[in-house]
């Protein structure tokens, strides 16, 4: 919607490097998501129960403990930025209830920048390395979706299983 709205002109930052990994320092969540989502609130607090862990249960880098954007249904989203041409957009489907697992109720989207607006997809770290994305939910770049890999970046692929298999978990999904 925001793409389409003639009023919102985007306009990236041209570096996005001294920005790496803290929490949407420009503002892209409240300016090309929120206006178009009912119920939103910003949520700055601190807390340390609010950590995410990949499947196999070690600490990620999204900390929504610290700050996000909820909805009134617990659903809550934080933004990190990553590289130097897109940003990570976590899902959390719960909120702060548990399990707060990659690939079970936390799920990562990536926002790619272009001439046309954002793009949002699944295409995260270790996604285009990925050999065959449903065979054996692991790739040699930790980008996987297993319970047993113990990289951080576990789990940053099971969006995209989902999304390519029409939003359904499939039978052999590792949940």
């Amino acid at each position: 919607m925001a793409n389409n709205d003639e009023e919102l002109v985007f306009t990236p930052p041209e570096t996005y490097q001294d920005a790496l990994y803290e929490h949407d320092k420009y503002k892209i969540f409240a300016t090309y998501f929120a206006p178009y989502m009912k119920g939103v609130t910003h949520v700055q607090q601190r807390n340390p129960k609010w950590n995410i862990k990949t499947p196999a249960g070690k600490e990620v880098l999204f900390d929504f403990g610290k700050e996000c954007h909820c909805l009134n249904n617990g659903m809550c989203f934080y933004m990190m930025n990553h590289g130097t041409n897109y940003f990570y957009l976590g899902v959390d489907l719960n909120g702060q209830s548990g399990p707060n697992r990659v690939g079970r109720d936390v799920f990562y989207f990536a926002l790619h920048f272009t001439n046309n607006g954002i793009t949002v997809d699944e295409k995260t770290y270790g996604y285009n390395k990925m050999t065959n994305l449903y065979e054996g939910y692991t790739d040699s770049s930790g980008g996987g979706c297993n319970k047993t890999d113990t990289k951080w970046s576990n789990g940053a692929t099971c969006t995209a299983i989902i999304m390519h298999n029409n939003w359904k978990i499939p039978a052999d999904y590792p949940w």
